[in-house]
């Protein structure tokens, strides 16, 4: 997660620089077209710093979460995480065995009929 900390702040450090360049160019005549040439970055920005949050205050509930199952129920807390896991892993395989197949074999056909 110390990753994800770093990104944090270079992206704000990026918006805080933005805004020092956009205070110092106020004056200057093609301050309105390189405004311009930044709103995509700016909006890329806030998505990167919005996917980040979610991504550390996730992690800090799990720790929270898995802190306090562990406190309850000692090493047998690990069977939920685990019981999860093993749903997710059997439901992908039968995604991939039984179902996508089906359902590609249905849009050849149906791109065939028409």
């Amino acid at each position: 997660m110390t990753g994800v900390v770093t990104d944090i702040g270079v992206v704000i450090g990026h918006m805080i620089a933005r805004q020092v360049r956009r205070l110092v160019a106020r004056g200057k005549p093609d301050a309105a077209v390189r405004e311009a040439s930044v709103r995509k970055a700016v909006v890329d920005e806030w998505t990167q710093l919005k996917l980040l949050s979610v991504l550390l205050f996730s992690f800090s509930i799990g720790s929270a979460a898995g802190m306090g199952m562990f406190r309850a129920a000692g090493s047998n807390a690990l069977l939920l995480p685990a019981i999860g896991e093993g749903v997710m892993g059997l439901g992908y395989f039968v995604y991939r065995t039984c179902l996508k197949p089906r359902w590609e074999r249905g849009l050849r056909t149906k791109t065939v009929a028409a």
